[in-house]
């Protein structure tokens, strides 16, 4: 387990502060009452406290007599709310592997909540467990979870797959709300079960996955203005990327719509070169991992792409003279390494 919180990507804000407005509210204000820093909204590679996040959709919900937000947020937002795991997924071929690929990342990054898939004779059951007390039973913790896996789904194999059903743990809240989320995902919905689940026929496993490369490519760049240097567009990508292992200079190149040669030398044009810059990142995001987090530094080198905690440690030593196991003592003498 990685200490006692959990942690979310930024990405999933986008869409965020557009509903708020539409409701005549402050997103900032909300932001703040939640404690959150409002630089996230504008930024894919930040985390954020889980606990905060669905603090946020609640008091947000409450204060703007606005019940459908989570549901609405998810609905705008695209698979890239799932962050750095949004290129990892481009790894995998079928659902059963992005599944997998799903489940892994959040025994990494996501402490609190574990995703469970049980196979049936015909059914496949996507249930989710969550042993921190404040958000389990939480409405929009809820309806936000299972909206954003439903249209995640629905991404990775188009809505050709319906649900079954749609199972919450929490009470029921009425018939008026019942037929708000009958339509919205378009299948039964149970309250008061013993799982917080979706349903769907298990062929889906096999389904070939239809991830659309260019949404990601033009989210990065919709995120920069339109008067972004090079360099920073090159930084962004790699921030983005850093997390699921894809950061390679190949990679990175694709994304930006350069061969790695044209990469190379537009770099040596700004007086950088791709090794310098991803030092540099890493070297900014372990000082974030460490004091802002409590993940044991054995995830915060995979979180910074490299191999081994080794390479991380001397990479450390370097840029600051001592450990990173020190500076997480003086931080967060509690956590775990």
């Amino acid at each position: 387990m990685i200490g006692t919180e959990s942690y979310l990507s930024s990405a999933c804000l986008s869409h965020y502060p557009d509903l708020v407005n539409a409701h005549h509210g402050d997103a900032i204000y909300f932001l703040q009452k939640a404690q959150i820093n409002h630089e996230a909204i504008h930024s894919v590679d930040r985390l954020i406290p889980l606990q905060s996040f669905i603090y946020l959709l609640e008091i947000t919900a409450r204060e703007l007599n606005y019940p459908s937000l989570s549901l609405d947020l998810a609905h705008k937002q695209d698979i890239n709310f799932l962050g750095p795991l949004t290129l990892m997924l481009y790894k995998a071929e079928t659902v059963a592997e992005a599944i997998e690929t799903i489940i892994k990342y959040f025994r990494v990054t996501v402490s609190g909540v574990s995703v469970e898939v049980t196979l049936l004779p015909d059914t496949l059951v996507i249930s989710f467990n969550c042993n921190i007390p404040y958000i389990a039973n939480s409405t929009q913790y809820q309806d936000y979870l299972l909206a954003s896996s439903t249209n995640t789904i629905w991404e990775l194999v188009g809505r050709k797959s319906p649900l079954r059903g749609c199972y919450f743990t929490r009470n029921n809240e009425g018939a008026d709300r019942l037929s708000v989320y009958t339509k919205y995902f378009g299948c039964p919905i149970a309250f008061n079960q013993d799982k917080l689940c979706i349903t769907l026929d298990n062929k889906i496993l096999n389904e070939s996955l239809s991830i659309n490369d260019a949404i990601m490519v033009a989210n990065l760049h919709t995120s920069s203005s339109a008067h972004s240097q090079f360099k920073d567009q090159v930084i962004e990508v790699m921030r983005f990327l850093l997390a699921s292992g894809l950061a390679d200079i190949e990679t990175v190149a694709r994304k930006l719509g350069y061969s790695t040669r044209t990469l190379q030398r537009r770099l040596n044009e700004h007086a950088t070169s791709f090794a310098k810059i991803l030092d540099e990142i890493r070297k900014q995001q372990s000082v974030r991992y460490l004091t802002d987090t409590n993940y044991r530094l054995t995830e915060v080198s995979t979180l910074l792409g490299y191999r081994n905690l080794s390479s991380f440690t001397r990479s450390f030593k370097r840029w600051y003279g001592s450990e990173p196991s020190q500076l997480r003592a003086l931080n967060k003498p509690n956590a775990s390494l």
